[in-house]
């Protein structure tokens, strides 16, 4: 069932979310938990990192599970935050929405991961790994130690700015703008 989310919300290991619907002030929380076709609204987040769990005792360490949201819709004002093993997939980002995928430059020795985000007017920032990215007419940045990988960049209100980091395989269609200083574009 559905839910409006107004305050935290946190879904774990084993638990599957479908249709939530995040208001201002509301944070759905994937820790080691799957989201599916959430909606992020102004003020409203969306956070999804692994769950680490403690082994029993003659193995010790921990083990992991990890965070899942597909198919989430950012709209103006809403944020997607993706860190520690977290990953997204078929993420819709609208103007004015955000995606930020952690990594090492921001604290995180676990990086926060991507495949096939749509930027549509907004912003996805790279501090992690992203793979498919598609941009029209939003931006790209990918960060200090980000990695980019076939990001497909769409008209000329589309923007890929690659600092300190790496990317390969980007396609850029006419009158889009990909910079490059001084990261590696392979």
């Amino acid at each position: 069932m559905a839910l409006l989310i107004t305050g935290l919300h946190v879904v774990t290991s084993g638990l599957v979310e479908v249709g939530d619907l995040v208001a201002s002030g509301g944070i759905a929380f994937a820790s080691g938990g799957v989201l599916s076709n959430t909606t992020v609204d102004s003020g409203g987040f969306e956070l999804v990192a692994s769950q680490e769990f403690p082994n029993p005792v003659p193995l010790g360490g921990f083990s992991e599970t990890l965070g899942i949201a597909i198919g989430t819709i950012v709209n103006a004002g809403g944020v997607d935050l993706v860190f520690s093993n977290g990953v997204v997939s078929n993420t819709f980002v609208s103007t004015g929405g955000l995606e930020v995928l952690e990594g090492p430059a921001t604290g995180f020795t676990k990086v926060g991961s991507s495949f096939d985000t749509t930027v549509d007017g907004g912003l996805q920032i790279v501090f992690g790994f992203a793979n498919g990215t598609t941009v029209n007419s939003g931006t790209e940045i990918v960060w200090a130690g980000g990695f980019s990988e076939s990001s497909t960049l769409n008209g000329r209100s589309s923007f890929e700015f690659v600092l300190g980091a790496w990317q390969t395989n980007p396609v850029c269609r006419p009158l889009c703008l990909d910079f490059t200083a001084p990261g590696v574009l392979m």
